[in-house]
This record gives structure tokens, sequence and C-alpha cells, in this order.
């Protein structure tokens, strides 16, 4: 079959079959040449590489494991070749378009494609009209915290519409959805449907896929942050289909000659999580892109029209009156409108993210800084920090109100003089007996914790001669991934004379058997340093203020 071959830094070429050429040249794939991979730019400033490339590194990954996956079956016989052909086609064209409805920015704009209260119930649905199977609408979750990611549902959308004509029947849109969004045929009992969670499986997973495959090895390539190799072709070449003893169902499991490559993929994992995402440059600079996102998203919307929408994604696009319409959307629309349109209304907020000199300043850089500076807390370490993450996590949630605050993660003086009113507000419902004791107590403990937090920002700004305004982060808690479930019990398989055996990773490697993750959190503070200097504060200092108030004080 004819093809094109796209020159590619990492796998030296990807060759793509002309059919899926007619939807890599349409526009709505294009347009992700202009959405950025990551937001690891402001700490590794090579890392511009976009959806586009991840795109298409995916699509050869997928490639390269659907023909593992049919050899595999063609000599074991589970399902008919002619339905394997197909499932391959639609999984390959499913990993093409996996990020096709990607927003601006990659993740830091896709939660604004949800319903005004946070809800999926309005993508869902339209997923489910899209793909027409009633079979597809009960397996989708109840509980939205198993729900797929805003982008993944989006971009099942905007290939559904689009691309329509690739698909023949309701099963084959369900598959290719289910590819992209991960959700799993849940009434398995049918080999065919063993068979099509096997592929889904293979781009969307919560441990080893074909999707976190070209991240991982090109994230590493384009920052320059050395991990570890991943030897993705001794991997995906070890695929193995076996029926499972006890239930008789086709699963999946790795070759033994891989054993090594599925360490290495958590640990470069692990890397990437801990050292690059938690990153206080990284967190800060997603922060402030957030919140002009989310200035332009409140400005720029209506009850009817949305910025963050599937028509805006496409080439016919929303028409947002004197605003222009807005086509395609990027990363260059977030751009040029904060630039251009609502460069004065911004304020602050577009200054800090366009000069470096405007930037706020991690007052310490790591998870593990952050643990040193806590040294001093002696014996009580963990419950004192535990009472002062506890705080610092509720004091967030209290500065993003969006209507005392305008939802910022600010610390200033609006936010000491509310803290104040409340607590004396509390007391005084105490006095009339308007609210109970424990109520009372529960709320006076959480907001005088509060109080303290910011009085002691307060007076070490004044102490230091730097404005009084900080942000506040918190970094969720890094787990390795060795410690999840579903990496214990991935399947390994070893050689036998008749069917192979195959054992859980658990079985294999005692030393990485899953443990419970540790007590510790962590969180960023962020000051403005004082004109004219660079000298940075002691936040030794700072830390031993905390610890001080704190120690006695818990929650």
């Amino acid at each position: 079959m004819a093809e094109k071959r796209f020159k590619d830094p990492v796998y030296g070429y990807i060759s793509v079959d002309l059919n899926f050429m007619e939807i890599v040249d349409t526009s709505e794939f294009q347009r992700l040449r202009r959405i950025i991979q990551t937001s690891y730019s402001p700490l590794y400033s090579s890392a511009m590489h976009n959806r586009f490339v991840h795109s298409l590194g995916v699509f050869h990954l997928g490639k390269i494991a659907s023909e593992q996956l049919k050899k595999e079956n063609q000599s074991k016989s589970f399902v008919a070749s002619e339905e394997m052909e197909r499932n391959g086609y639609l999984f390959q064209l499913a990993c093409l378009l996996h990020d096709v409805g990607h927003a601006p920015f990659s993740h830091t704009g896709e939660e604004f494609f949800l319903g005004a209260k946070g809800e999926y119930e309005d993508l869902h649905n339209s997923v489910s009209d899209l793909v027409g199977d009633e079979i597809f609408k009960k397996d989708i979750p109840t509980d939205e915290s198993d729900a797929a990611a805003p982008h993944e549902l989006m971009s099942a959308i905007v290939a559904l519409r689009n691309f329509s004509a690739c698909f023949a029947t309701s099963e084959e849109r369900s598959f290719f959805a289910r590819c992209i969004i991960g959700y799993c045929y849940n009434d398995d009992n049918d080999i065919g449907a063993q068979m099509k969670n096997i592929f889904i499986n293979m781009l969307n997973s919560k441990i080893i896929d074909v999707d976190k495959l070209d991240y991982l090895i090109r994230d590493a390539f384009v920052t320059g942050f050395d991990t570890i190799h991943i030897d993705y072709m001794r991997l995906l070449s070890s695929l193995t289909l076996y029926r499972e003893e006890m239930t008789e169902k086709i699963c999946l499991a790795y070759g033994k000659s891989a054993l090594s490559v599925l360490e290495n993929v958590v640990y470069a994992h692990d890397a990437e999580r801990k050292w690059i995402q938690s990153h206080p440059v990284v967190l800060y600079d997603g922060y402030l892109l957030h919140e002009m996102i989310r200035f332009l998203n409140q400005k720029i919307s209506s009850n009817t029209k949305k910025l963050f929408s599937e028509k805006t994604l496409s080439a016919v696009g929303e028409d947002f009156g004197d605003r222009g319409r807005i086509r395609l959307m990027s990363d260059d629309d977030i751009i040029y409108l904060s630039k251009n349109i609502y460069w004065e209304e911004l304020g602050d907020l577009g200054k800090e993210y366009y000069a470096r000199t405007e930037r706020k300043h991690p007052a310490w850089k790591s998870e593990a800084e952050y643990n040193a500076l806590l040294a001093d807390a002696g014996s009580e370490r963990g419950k004192t920090l535990n009472s002062i993450q506890t705080t610092m996590e509720h004091l967030m949630s209290y500065t993003m109100d969006a209507e005392a605050f305008g939802g910022s993660c600010s610390i200033n003086k609006k936010v000491l003089q509310r803290l104040n009113e409340e607590v004396d507000q509390i007391e005084k419902l105490k006095q009339t007996e308007s609210v109970d004791d424990r109520t009372y107590r529960a709320q006076k403990k959480s907001k005088s914790a509060m109080r303290k937090v910011v009085e002691v920002l307060a007076n070490f700004a004044e102490q230091n001669r730097i404005e009084f305004d900080f942000v506040i982060l918190t970094s969720k808690q890094f787990n390795s991934g060795f410690a999840k479930h579903d990496f214990a019990e991935l399947r390994v398989a070893f050689p036998a004379k008749e069917e192979p055996r195959v054992f859980p990773f658990k079985k294999l490697e005692v030393t990485l058997e899953p443990t419970e993750a540790g007590q510790d959190r962590a969180f960023y503070l962020f000051y403005k340093r004082g004109k004219g200097g660079l000298k940075d504060l002691d936040t030794a200092d700072l830390i031993r203020r905390l610890i001080s108030e704190f120690t006695l004080y818990r929650l």
C-alpha cells in the first residue's frame, strides 16, 4: 500500500498509509501543530514539541502493537482474521486521532470543556449520541471520578463528527471511541469483546500503553532530561495472547524478555512526574496560564456560546460578535487574545506570564528541599507537617473563592482582612447561641489556623521588605508507579511446552511489591522579590515560624 514517510527524531521514519494521510492533511488534524505537547518549556526551553508529532508517534507504536497482536491471534485462532484486521485498523485510527480534540495548551485548558460546575454529562451525551449504541451508553461510568479526561471525550466527539465515513456500523464507532476514552466492555463474556478490551488497554491504560510510551520517550528526547532507555521494539514485540485458566478469557501478557523494559517504563514515568511535572517553575507557569485562560473564558463565553467547545475546534468555528470568529482554536488564539485584546484587563497576570522579571519566586524548589526545611520540627515532625499541610490546602481552597477573591490562589491583605472578619463573626454567632458547640469549634479552628498562616506571611513580608502577595500551590503527592495495583497485576508470560506459563509481576519482583504511600505531602509558596534585589529570602526562617505556630496547634 502506498504511504508517506515522516522523518522523526525518535523513531527515524514514521510511515503513514495514504488512507490515513487523508485524515492527517485535514485542518482538524493539522490544528495539532499549534497545540504544545507539554508545559515543560519554562524549565526546558527546547520542549516545544506539539500534539501533531506526538499523535504520529502514537500511531507508529500502535501500528507495531496491532501487527504483533494480529500475529499472535493468527497462531492461536482466537477470533477470525477478518475481525482482527478490522480491529487493527480502527485501533490505529484511534491512535492517530486520540488527541484531535485537545484544548489549547493541552491539559492546562481542557477542564473548560466541562459544564459550568465541572460536570461531564454534556460530553458523555455527545459521544453517546454520535456512537448510537445502547451498550456503549450503559458502559459509561456513573461515578465522574472514573470518567475519561475531558480532552479524550472531546477527541472522540471531534473524530466521530469529522471522520464518520471511516465507520461502517455503530459497533465500530463504539469500539473506536472506547479506544480513545478507555471505557472497556463491561460484559466481556464474548471473545470478541475480550479481544477489543485488549486493544483498548493498549491505547488507554493506567500503566503501559502506546500513548504513554511515546510521550515518555519523546519528552525525554526533547527536554534532554535523560531518565532511562525504553526499548519499545522489545516491549511491543513481546505482546502475547493467552487464555486465562480460571475464567477462560483471552488476556494480554508481556514476554519474559520485556521484564526489564516494563520496569524502565515505570522508572521513566516516575522521574518525569516527580522532577518535571511537579517542579515549582512548571507548576507556577501552569497556574498563570490557567488563570489567564479562565479569565478569557469568562470574558468571551456566554450562555449560548462557549470559547471551549467542539465548534471552536472546527473549521467552521464560532462567531463571538465584535470579538470575531474563532475557528481551529489553538495556543495562538489564547496568546493573541491575551496580548492584544485583553492586555489591559489582565493587568499583573499578563505581565507575570510574559515577563520573567515580574514572576514570583518559589520559596523552595523541590519536595526534598521542603522536607529538609522541616527537619527542625523534631519528634513531632509528622503531626506538625500534617497540620501545616492541611491548613495550606484549606487556605488554597479558601482563596479560590471566585466571588470573594476572583478565584486566584493569592494570599494578601484582602485575605487576612476577610479571615479576621469571619473569625469575629463566628465568635458573635457563638454568643447568640445560633451555632452548636461542635460546629463552632470546627469552624473557629479551621479559620483560626488559616489566619495564623496568613499572619506569619504578613509579618515575614514586612520584616523582609517585600510585597505581602504570596501564591500557594499544592503539589500532588508523589506515588511511584510500582506501588500501583495495576502494575503489580501486569502479566508476564514464560515459554512452556504447550501454553505459556503466566505470572503477575508482583510474583516475579518481590522487591517491587506495592507498599502504602507515605503521609508526607508538599505545597509550594511563591513570593515577589524586593525591588532591585535578587537575594533569596531565608525560607528556613519562614518554615521555623510556621512550625512554631503549629507545633501546639493541630487539626
